[in-house]
This record gives structure tokens, sequence and C-alpha cells, in this order.
């Protein structure tokens, strides 16, 4: 098992990810600014092998009893095709603060957004699987600066929101092992990292939440998990933690 430390002593590896150019790290705790580019080439190669398409027969019925109906996807390969705007999902990523830092031989990307607000708790926010952390930007300014949302100063938070291993921009694993248990581990490295020693909520899928109550410790201020139908597979330590 990995522990803490060994994390901590990971051999440095260079960058991955959007830069053209991989970047070698001096320093195995440092954080790199990062934005996303994806280069237009890239995007018409993809369109044109989406309308390349060699399409199935249609099924026999008139419902999906026989898996998803031809119409389905050729409706959702048209939208990907033709409607999907990147440009605008990258915008979106790229108006909020984002970063690369290497924890245990990969590359996480993270997004950090600090709140205005002097007192703001740091929080953790993961997403669970399959999604991407593109799926709560919408939670950002709430969360960072809740004075302009009908709540008070009290209430905010400076926000960590990783993706996991093998998503968005993260580093993609070349060996299993990357289980629940050892994300929050991680998790508890980069919450050090860019906050150093101190004390932090967390919200996440639930399984990760087991973990990060085992790895935490005392810096657990509170956690709140928003998948729960996982939790009867939790510990009785993690289930009584997030009650």
């Amino acid at each position: 098992m990995t522990t803490l430390d060994q994390i901590e002593t990971t051999p440095r590896v260079a960058l991955r990810g959007d830069s053209s150019v991989p970047v070698t790290r001096e320093d195995l705790n440092e954080i790199h600014p990062f934005r996303v580019n994806v280069p237009e080439a890239e995007l018409t190669e993809l369109r044109r092998r989406i309308n390349a398409t060699r399409w199935s027969e249609r099924e026999t019925v008139t419902d999906a009893s026989q898996g998803v109906q031809l119409a389905t996807i050729q409706k959702l390969a048209r939208y990907w095709a033709t409607e999907y705007d990147w440009r605008k999902i990258e915008a979106k990523l790229n108006a909020v603060p984002q970063f690369i830092t290497e924890i245990d031989g990969l590359d996480i990307h993270f997004i950090h957004v600090r709140s205005k607000h002097e007192n703001a708790l740091p929080l953790i926010v993961t997403h669970g699987w399959p999604s991407s952390i593109i799926h709560q930007l919408k939670i950002v300014d709430p969360l960072t600066n809740p004075t302009a949302h009908g709540a008070s100063a009290a209430d905010a938070f400076h926000l960590v929101m990783p993706s996991l291993p093998g998503y968005g921009y993260s580093g993609k694993p070349a060996t299993p092992g990357w289980d629940p248990a050892r994300i929050a581990r991680a998790w508890v490295v980069l919450m050090k990292r860019v906050y150093h020693p101190g004390r932090c909520p967390r919200q996440h899928h639930a399984l990760l939440a087991d973990k990060h109550c085992d790895f935490f410790g005392p810096s657990l201020l509170g956690e709140q998990a928003h998948v729960f139908q996982s939790q009867r597979r939790l510990s009785p330590g993690g289930r009584e933690r997030l009650s």
C-alpha cells in the first residue's frame, strides 16, 4: 500500500496535458498554471470522424428493448458534429484558475478559486464517475461569493476541484490501483500542498467520503457526500462521520 510519506517523495516527471512542450519539474511540490487550448485541427478531425460513421441496420422493434435505437445515436452524432460548441466549454474552464501538480507519479489537474472573503474555509469538491469538473462549474460562484447569492460571508469557501486520475486533464494511470483509498490519500496531499497544514471540509462522491474520513484525520471539519446509494459499502467509521 502506498503511504502518505511515499506519495510526498514520488520521483519527478514531465508535465502532460495541454502543453506543447513538456515541462520538467525541479520541485516535487510545484504547482503549474494550466489553460485548455485544443488545436482547431483536432476538433475538425473529430467532426470528420463522427460524420464518417458507418451505421448499423435499424433495430427490428419500435422500442429500446434491443438497445439504444439507431435514430437516437444518429441524433446524438449530429449534435456532436454540428451543434456542440467546444470553444464555449473551453472558455468556461479557462475563466477559472486551473493548475497541474504531480502526486504519486501522476499529474493532477485541478481548479482553485479563492473567495474574496478573508475567513473562507478551504473545500475540496470531488466529482464522481463518470463525470467531470465541468458539471461543478455552476457551484463556483455561489460557494466562493455567497453574498452575491443572498447568503453571508460566513458561508464562503475557497474551492479546490480536482479531476480524478484518468479524467479530464489529469494523467492517465498506467497500472491498476487508483482506488478510492489511493485517490483520498492523493487529495490529502493536494490540500496540504495548496493550503499547507490546516482544517478543511469537503464535498465529494460517497465512496471517496469514507476514505477521506480515514486519511484526513483531525484536519477534517466536516463532509457532505451527494451519492448515498453506495453508503451500504462504507465502513462503520465512515458511516458514523457521514451521518
